[in-house]
């Protein structure tokens, strides 16, 4: 049985050969067999939202798209251009922390 994940999946392992001290996995929503696979992996685990029937990450946001690779570099962009990181008041592609 293949199971959803494996992104995160990928990035523990990567974590684990860098010699990661400590990996804490955390995000918004996720199944809830899925959240048990990767907290097998990682020494934690948060997950905000457990839906009984869950299907995608996209099912709990009000307004998802797919972001564009072009967004995505302009966003990476505007990231190295400004060493402290986007401030809290600002905003990449319109959303704000």
């Amino acid at each position: 049985m293949a199971w959803h994940g494996s992104t995160m999946q990928a990035a523990i392992k990567l974590c684990r050969n860098k010699r990661a001290k400590k990996i804490i996995v955390a995000v918004p929503v996720a199944g809830v067999d899925v959240a048990e696979n990767i907290g097998k992996l990682a020494d934690e685990i948060a997950v905000l939202e457990m839906p009984v029937d869950f299907y995608a990450v996209a099912q709990v946001y009000k307004h998802w798209y797919d972001v564009p690779d072009e967004e995505v570099l302009e966003i990476m962009k505007q990231w190295k251009n400004k060493p402290e990181g986007l401030s809290s008041t600002g905003s990449a592609h319109g959303v704000s922390a």
